[in-house]
């Protein structure tokens, strides 16, 4: 048997395994202005998703896509924030959402399920050639481990919401600074037993600072934020965090909001961490990562990971991305935005500005980042450009 073939007969096996489970039956997890789009890759090609509605499950086997994708997606990571990407993000779009279109049409949000080397690019800067429009543009998008966390509630359901920023921290560079907010960590013969053995050099961010005063000020504006809480200095600590996390009361919304270096490994993915400051924090080591989430119950909790690459991982095969969000959501927390590829400071602070201002109104975090997204492609300026608001995604429903 064919090779090709035989990962069809699998992809076809998966697909009804979900319909013995969700076909002829209400998904009421689903709601109806919403669909779940799960893809399936074989060797990082995309070969088919199932399309998820409330009343009905469907299954497509993509056209070309395993000749494509891969080398497409490969060319879409190396071109971002250097090289249009417009033409690339077309095809994308016209091998992986045009033969799904019909049954997406009529909903205002898709939340996606990637597989492969999907996880590394952002679908909203997935380009509709024929209306012109980034996908964000025509819906909200998010994205989920499994179709399991449809069933998880959303938070915001009144509009009393906590917010307890952090940024500012103190690193171990004092008299540098700097304007890109991570490391990537890729060498395979080094052994790690602790975060000192990196041998990392952290400079500070100016930018956080102006970054956490931009949100103060929104916040005292609205209403609809109840208390905002600021830890700045040698209080934005992992210390303060965990503290924090375990204080959060049951019922409540809380936004956590992590303005720092972000840090990922790509050998030894659960060492990946939001690294908050290293000065004065005796009891903990900074780095607020994968292995000490995975021990915290962070229920009624959003985190906002402004920091670099916070959502990039490493794809292992049949268990989808190994990333932050991911063991957040895992951990409880109902939603998460990271990023996916390095950010700057300034446009970063006035993102999260827009972010902010627009959750005053909007009744989510998916709505809310959305419309962050939709205020820079609008300003008809360089910040248009994908590069300035693509690289921030959400999990959670």
């Amino acid at each position: 048997m064919k090779k090709k073939k035989f990962y069809l007969i699998i992809f076809v096996i998966l697909v009804g395994i979900y319909s013995n489970s969700f076909s002829g039956e209400v998904n009421p997890m689903i709601p109806d202005n919403t669909v779940v789009i799960q893809f399936f890759s074989q060797n990082q090609n995309i070969i088919g998703a199932v399309v998820f509605k409330r009343d009905a499950i469907k299954y497509y086997k993509i056209p070309d896509a395993e000749k494509k994708s891969a080398e497409l997606i490969d060319k879409w990571v190396s071109s971002f924030g250097g090289k249009d990407i417009t033409d690339v993000s077309a095809a994308l779009f016209n091998i992986l959402i045009k033969p799904i279109e019909s049954e997406i049409a009529n909903h205002e949000r898709i939340v996606f399920i990637p597989s492969g080397n999907l996880f590394k690019i952002p679908m909203s800067a997935l380009y509709d050639p024929v209306k012109k429009a980034y996908l964000i543009e025509t819906y909200k998008i998010s994205y989920i481990n499994n179709l399991e966390m449809m069933a998880k509630p959303s938070l915001f359901t009144n509009r009393d919401i906590n917010t307890y920023l952090f940024g500012n921290g103190l690193y171990n560079i004092r008299n540098k600074e700097s304007f890109s907010r991570g490391v990537t960590v890729k060498e395979n013969d080094v052994v790690i037993y602790s975060y000192s053995n990196y041998n990392l050099d952290w400079p500070n961010l100016p930018g956080t600072k102006i970054e956490i005063d931009r949100i103060q000020g929104i916040i005292k504006k609205f209403k609809q934020y109840k208390d905002c809480h600021v830890y700045e200095g040698i209080n934005a600590s992992e210390s303060s965090l965990k503290k924090l996390v375990e204080s959060i009361k049951p019922g409540t919304n809380n936004i956590i909001h992590l303005a720092a270096h972000g840090f990922y490994d790509e050998v030894r993915p659960s060492n990946s961490a939001v690294v908050l400051s290293l000065d004065g924090d005796e009891g903990n080591d900074g780095y607020f990562s994968i292995n000490e989430i995975i021990n915290l119950d962070l229920k009624n909790i959003v985190f906002v990971l402004s920091a670099c690459e916070t959502a990039k991982g490493k794809i292992i095969p049949g268990e989808g991305i190994f990333n932050l969000p991911k063991f957040m959501l895992l951990s409880n927390s109902n939603n998460v935005i990271g990023t996916l590829f390095p950010i700057a400071d300034e446009p970063t602070a006035e993102f999260m500005e827009a972010f902010y201002q627009s959750l005053s109104v909007e009744k989510d975090i998916v709505s809310a980042l959305r419309y962050a997204q939709l205020s820079f492609i609008n300003q008809k300026s360089k910040k248009s450009d994908p590069y300035y608001w693509a690289s921030f995604v959400v999990y959670g429903k």
